[in-house]
């Protein structure tokens, strides 16, 4: 539910509210632990020096996550920028066929493109299949697998045009499993606890003054929210406002579908 609210934000709202919320709850945090640890002497207090192990691997955890994400993120665009062109390639392909069976497979084809563009796309964000889809994309193979050719030229065509078919199921099917999202509910639970109590013992550090801890934990909370809002925007490959768009194939269709 968290995260289809944060969903409807542009980058930059995304930006500034999980600033000012990191920030805010950070003071909320430094201003209790004062509250309570007043009690203790200076020297009962957690030393900066003695927090680099810590701080090591907390940053450690973050970037792991953070950096696995946003590889993942760009695999799958570079993924679809290939089924795209796999797309194109068996287009290209059919002139190897019978004027009929061209004619007859390329229209088939760019039906199945415009209704990945306009229909599929929008459903991948809700993560639910179109079925539509995947009836017109068995259309086109079968107008095409039950081809005979009759010369060498055609037997060469229909070959290359099958290869790449199976190509490109591959390349869907990982597209449309590529829906859900790229780290799950427990892996934003614990990100999220441990981030609570690493910011709890920086509020329990042995700071000069609550003015310079303050400083202090406001930098530490504006730098938390960068990963998380790096998370946010790259965790969901279509949904949000950094979701992939389908322009690879409405360039297809724009542009390349018009060649002769």
């Amino acid at each position: 539910m968290i995260a289809n609210y944060l969903s409807e934000f542009s980058i930059l709202g995304l930006v500034l509210f999980l600033l000012s919320t990191f920030i805010i709850v950070g003071q909320a945090f430094l201003f209790i632990a004062y509250k309570i640890a007043f009690k203790f002497h200076k020297e009962e207090r957690f030393a900066p020096t003695a927090m680099s192990a810590l701080n090591g691997l907390f940053s450690l955890i973050i970037a792991f996550v953070t950096i696995a994400v946003w590889e993942d993120h760009g695999n799958i665009s570079n993924m679809i920028g290939k089924e795209a062109n796999c797309i194109y390639n068996i287009y290209r392909t059919l002139d190897a066929y019978p004027p009929n069976v061209r004619e007859s497979g390329k229209e088939k084809l760019g039906l199945y493109v415009t209704e990945v563009v306009e229909k599929e796309w929008p459903l991948m964000k809700t993560g639910k299949p179109d079925h539509e889809a995947i009836k017109r994309l068995k259309s086109f193979h079968d107008s095409i697998i039950f081809f005979k050719p009759t010369d060498n030229g055609e037997i060469v065509g229909h070959q290359e045009v099958l290869k790449l078919m199976s190509e490109y199921r591959e390349l869907r099917r990982n597209r449309v499993m590529s829906t859900k999202p790229l780290i799950g509910y427990s892996v934003w639970v614990l990100l999220s606890i441990s981030s609570l109590l690493y910011s709890l013992i920086l509020c329990l550090l042995n700071m000069p003054s609550y003015r310079s801890h303050a400083i202090y934990i406001g930098f530490y909370s504006a730098l938390l929210s960068v990963p998380f809002t790096l998370l946010i925007l790259e965790n969901n490959p279509f949904n949000g406002p950094d979701a992939i768009g389908s322009e690879p194939f409405k360039t297809l269709l724009d542009y390349y579908w018009k060649l002769p």
